[in-house]
């Protein structure tokens, strides 16, 4: 039996069918209007989720892109000083240097070079190492907001700790005007007192102004002082420095060891007291000229491992080098009190490490050979402090490694067995130390500068107590510690040019325009410029003013053999530190072009990354227009094939609307 359809069967019918053709007919509108293949996720989930995925790419590598143009932006900033500095200010420094040494520049004349010298360094450090970029100092390591080379001066206070291989040992000349007829050296005319000069090995400090302060910690300025040689800040593991004076005539001829100087010597006496071997060798630290100066076997017996110098320094001037840029170091604010200011009990834990060199002789424990040490745990001074063992507080021990036992009556001193070393270079003990707050303010002090004492592993402040407060209550650190530490070590800035990739971007001021380049040319302008021949008026005067009198011939000649001699002396002394400097400004000058090429490897790397960032670029985005993007031909395709199928269902249905019709009138 036929199924009877309505009326209202067939409009419904007729009706759905347009609205679906209508929608068809919309969306593929919506793709020409838009251009893209879906507009929700909903169109088509598979299309929605890989566009996701290539946007976030595409996303991903201009960022990347971002970032390697920033480092070829910073890069060519720092290349720009090293092209500068390498191509001008070097090339330029050298010149003079061999003008000088074949004799075009000598005593009478080298002031206009040794002007120029100093501009020239002057510009290297406060204009090219000082580059910025975007507000930052490139050549500053983590440390952007810190200029590597001061350009003003400033009373900040560091203590600093320089490290220096067998290979900065230089042999030189030394030049001392004594101007002391006493003080002529052996051999030489008691009338007369020319300029000395001695073939010498020395190392030179960045600086040469380093603090002397008093037993109560107060800074002591004038050099006429007593205690102003005697207190000088200057400490050298393994070594006995010695402060002169560049007017004392010893101040370049220092002995091998303090059993090499005569008994009744008053160094010798002070260091014998102080509990320091006559095996140590000596160091003669020239105040005025931040060298040391080391005896031939000294130099010949000189660590392969090289010394670490550790001093004191308020105050620097233009164009001397940033502390905390260019050296482990660490600054005393001003603005915090001091910790022997502090009130406080304290307690440190103390990890020392001890190595042969460091043992102030040998000893035997039980038969077998052992090593002597002093626990120099206050920078050198020989002191027993009250030990507290970290996990026996009771038993006022340090932590020893096995076998090792202390010296009866002399807590500081510890033997350790030879065969303990076998196991490596070093070896490390632990234990603590109390601090009271009425301790001694020397010892106080010299806890708080423990740090500078390089065979010292580590210092951490236990615990802390203010009068007043429960004993023992924690109290912030900065409470106690007025200082911060700072240290170049692995300070290198890298961006991330591609996933897991990344590449540095900087270089460091002390790797190029390292300390010992500057210490070398600062020495070398100070030494030219302190190289003069007395004023013939000024040689008359001297030899004349106390008898006995000298005849108007007489006085000629010694006049004239005085300036023959000062003249030789200085000529000889002038043309070694040229030579001597020609070839230590192509090592550094080598160092420049190490650093430059290092950076030119680095740079080209960041080209090939950006280029095959483009590449993926340009791929990423092809994959991403093949995902999401109308195919607009077909889609003109479709909407003719939809505009016909929406019109013929019209039609259709029109037809069958007026039947409809006919039969309602009917």
């Amino acid at each position: 039996m036929p199924m009877r359809l309505t009326g209202s069967m067939i409009n419904n019918t007729t009706l759905m069918h347009i609205n679906r053709n209508m929608r068809n007919l919309d969306g593929i509108i919506r793709t020409l209007e838009t251009t893209k293949r879906v507009s929700r996720p909903s169109d088509d989930p598979l299309i929605a989720s890989r566009a996701l995925k290539f946007r976030a790419g595409v996303q991903e590598v201009r960022q990347f892109q971002r970032n390697v143009e920033f480092g070829q932006a910073w890069m060519n900033v720092t290349e720009s000083a090293f092209i500068n500095v390498m191509d001008n200010q070097l090339q330029e420094i050298r010149s003079l240097l061999v003008a000088g040494a074949n004799g075009t520049y000598n005593v009478d004349n080298k002031a206009t070079m040794i002007n120029q010298i100093r501009q020239l360094v002057d510009h290297i450090g406060t204009a090219e190492m000082n580059q910025t970029f975007a507000g930052r100092f490139v050549f500053a390591g983590f440390r952007t907001d810190e200029q590597p080379v001061f350009t003003a001066a400033n009373d900040r206070r560091f203590i600093i700790t320089q490290h220096f291989g067998f290979n900065e040992v230089d042999r030189t000349a030394s030049f001392q005007r004594l101007g002391d007829p006493a003080s002529t050296p052996p051999g030489a005319d008691a009338d007369t007192f020319p300029p000395t000069a001695h073939n010498v090995r020395v190392i030179r400090l960045a600086y040469r102004n380093i603090d002397s302060r008093d037993a109560d910690g107060n800074l002591i300025v004038d050099p006429n002082d007593p205690d102003f040689l005697a207190n000088k800040r200057i400490e050298v593991p393994g070594f006995h420095v010695i402060t002169r004076s560049i007017n004392d005539p010893q101040a370049y001829l220092p002995a091998h060891t303090i059993g090499d100087l005569d008994p009744a010597d008053p160094q010798r006496i002070a260091a014998v007291t102080a509990g320091v071997a006559l095996t140590t060798p000596i160091l003669h630290f020239v105040t005025e000229t931040g060298e040391l100066a080391m005896h031939d076997t000294t130099a010949a017996a000189f660590p392969r491992e090289g010394i670490s110098v550790t001093f004191e320094k308020t105050g620097f001037e233009r164009g001397e080098l940033n502390p905390s840029v260019y050296f482990t170091s660490r600054e005393i604010l001003s603005d915090i009190p001091e910790p022997a200011m502090v009130e406080v009990d304290r307690v440190y834990q103390v990890t020392q490490y001890l190595s042969r060199q460091a043992a102030s002789g040998t000893a035997t424990l039980n038969g077998a050979p052992a090593y002597s040490f002093e626990l120099q745990i206050f920078g050198g001074g020989v002191v027993s402090p009250a030990f507290t063992d970290v996990n026996a507080p009771a038993a006022l021990r340090p932590t020893l490694p096995p076998g090792a036992v202390l010296t009866p009556g002399s807590p500081a001193v510890v033997t350790i067995p030879a065969s303990v070393f076998d196991r490596g270079t070093q070896i490390s003990i632990s234990y603590s130390v109390e601090i009271p707050y009425m301790g001694d303010t020397a010892t106080r002090t010299a806890m708080h500068n423990l740090k500078t004492d390089t065979r010292v592993a580590g210092v951490t402040l236990i615990r802390a107590s203010v009068p007043g407060v429960t004993p023992l209550t924690p109290i912030p650190l900065d409470q106690a510690e007025s200082n911060r530490s700072f240290d170049m070590h692995d300070q290198i800035i890298t961006i991330e040019a591609a996933a897991h990739n990344h590449v540095g971007i900087n270089s460091l001021a002390k790797n190029a325009f390292t300390a010992e380049m500057f210490s070398d040319l600062r020495r070398f302008i100070e030494f030219v410029d302190g190289v003069v021949i007395t004023e013939e008026s000024e040689l008359r005067r001297r030899l004349t003013e106390n008898p006995p009198y000298y005849t108007e011939p007489m006085l000629t000649t010694i006049v004239d053999r005085q300036l023959i001699d000062e003249r030789a002396v200085a000529q000889d002394a002038l043309y070694t530190h040229f030579n001597n400097m020609l070839l230590l400004i192509d090592r550094h000058s080598d160092r420049f072009t190490r650093e430059h090429t290092q950076l030119g490897a680095r740079a080209q790397r960041l080209d090939m990354l950006f280029n095959r960032l483009e590449a993926d670029e340009v791929t990423l985005e092809r994959l991403t227009s093949d995902n999401e993007d109308t195919d607009m031909a077909r889609a003109i395709m479709l909407r003719m094939n939809a505009e016909t199928a929406f019109q013929a269902s019209l039609r259709a249905n029109a037809g069958i609307m007026q039947l409809n019709l006919s039969n309602f009138i009917n």
